[in-house]
């Protein structure tokens, strides 16, 4: 009986501790550091359970290494982890899983975009803030480039339900991506959502579905993108939505009524597009209790 105690005791010693010492190298090196221990195999269950933060941004860039799928295994108090500015063009199926606590998840100025799938995001049940911006392949390469791993519309989209079991999320940063289509119900889930970025992209059409079920939303930023037009009732789900910001696009006339259903709107953006002297003044009468930016219009 004791040898089997023994026994056992030695297995879950040795299991866990493998575990941390076959973790890549750069993160090992940074629990390690956190944890402020000189060696992977005094580092226990425990010691993981007190890791609240983890920053690895630009460890990885230009090194070539990837990360494995048990990396942040065991991390189930980790509010914070940073992975921006590291080149990474994919992510392993369950990298993320077991992080129950997470808050934060920093991914901007990766090569990501076109490589996100269903349940990437499964366990991040916490999650409250999520920075994907600059995650296109241009940012470090050209889109002239002839790697053929980059094809210039890979980035185009996002795939549908990536974001579904982000059920806490407040802020969803999504710039600069390249973005040139969005599915429809891709924000269906986000019913705790209330900042959304979505400037600097390549969007020219929404869907009235677009941003169904955003009833949570305060700010959404549209601005620097390739709109000319927008469809009546694009809007129509967004009772909260205090700030909007369109401007820096080809917009002239709008629906009448477009933006009745803004019943909070109190800040709109319309600098930098090309919309005449009477529509502004139309506007201005279909939502008076807004404040409305007409800046530098190009009338010609």
């Amino acid at each position: 009986m004791k040898i089997f105690i023994l026994f056992s005791m030695i297995f879950y010693c040795f299991s866990v501790f493998s575990n941390i010492c076959d973790r890549t190298s750069i993160v090992k090196e940074a629990l390690l550091e956190t944890i402020e221990k000189q060696d992977c195999s005094e580092i226990t269950d425990e010691d993981l359970k007190t890791v609240t933060t983890l920053d690895l941004s630009r460890e990885f860039f230009r090194t070539g290494i990837q990360l494995k799928t048990n990396d942040f295994s065991g991390l189930v108090s980790l509010k914070q982890l940073n992975l921006s500015y590291n080149d990474f063009n994919s992510l392993p199926v369950g990298i993320f899983s077991g992080l129950v606590s997470l808050e934060e998840l920093y991914l901007q100025y990766n090569n990501l975009i076109g490589s996100f799938f269903e349940g990437i995001f499964s366990d991040l049940g916490s999650l409250r803030r999520l920075y994907l911006s600059y995650n296109n392949a241009p940012f470090f390469k050209s889109k002239s480039s002839k790697d053929s791993t980059f094809p210039a519309d890979i980035f185009s989209g996002l795939t549908l339900g990536i974001f579904s079991d982000l059920v806490s999320l407040r802020r969803l940063y999504l710039s600069h991506n390249n973005l040139s289509v969005l599915s429809v119900g891709v924000f269906s889930d986000l019913i705790a959502l209330e900042w959304l970025y979505l400037g600097y992209n390549d969007l020219s059409s929404l869907s009235v579905e677009t941003f169904s079920g955003l009833s949570s939303l305060e700010v959404l930023y549209l601005d620097v993108n390739d709109f000319s037009s927008l469809v009546l009732g694009v809007f129509s789900d967004l009772t909260s939505l205090e700030s909007l910001y369109l401007g820096s696009n080809n917009l002239s006339l709008f629906p009448p009524g477009i933006f009745s259903p803004l019943v909070s709107l109190g800040f709109l953006g319309l600098d930098k597009n090309s919309i005449p002297e009477s529509e502004q003044i139309r506007i201005q009468e279909e939502i008076p209790y807004a404040s409305i930016r007409f800046w530098e219009q190009r009338l010609h």
